[in-house]
């Protein structure tokens, strides 16, 4: 059969108004395959800005989903001062851990292989800066070591979590009384 002269509308059957449609989205990805080849044209240094806005916008959408309230503006200015390591709210504990990770992968994506051990280990590296969920990892970890009963890691979770938000109330409180 030669199927050079055999249409897409004969073999499928299609209305002349359905063929058109995939004709419209066929065209819309060969543009899109297009424009991805114009980025091997692009300067480096324009590609490493389009990253880094990508990296910020990203990390700023996904961790308010998780209900995170940093604007982009100040997702940027966090990303850019990276260097510093210490953070004043959960929220720029979060978003520093992302971007970290996130950073990470946009660097090393082709050394990353596609498995579960490695989507656990990015989602730990994406924990590195955030206080809380460290400890509980921690804690869930020594669990799982010596095989504590569930009631008793509920327990445990119970207590840590009241430590937490005693030492919390506590750090605030000390600073209401140094700024008086």
């Amino acid at each position: 059969m030669d199927w050079s002269s055999f249409r897409l509308s004969t073999r499928l059957q299609l209305s002349p108004i359905v063929t058109e449609k995939i004709y419209t989205l066929i065209a819309e990805i060969d543009a899109i395959k297009n424009t991805f080849r114009l980025t091997d044209k692009l300067l480096p240094q324009t590609i490493d800005r389009l990253t880094q806005s990508v990296i910020v916008t990203s990390t700023g959408a996904s961790n308010r989903i998780e209900g995170n309230r940093l604007s982009d503006d100040e997702v940027e200015a966090l990303y850019k001062s990276m260097h510093i390591k210490s953070f004043k709210t959960r929220d720029e504990q979060e978003v520093a851990g992302y971007l970290d990770m996130l950073e990470h992968v946009f660097s090393h994506h082709d050394a990353i292989p596609i498995k579960e051990s490695s989507i656990l280990q990015l989602h730990q590296d994406m924990l590195t800066y955030s206080e809380t969920t460290e400890a509980i990892i921690n804690l869930a970890q020594t669990a799982l070591k010596r095989k504590i009963k569930a009631e008793k890691l509920s327990v445990s979770f119970l207590i840590l979590r009241r430590h937490i938000l005693r030492r919390r109330k506590c750090k605030s409180l000390s600073t209401g009384i140094s700024g008086l």
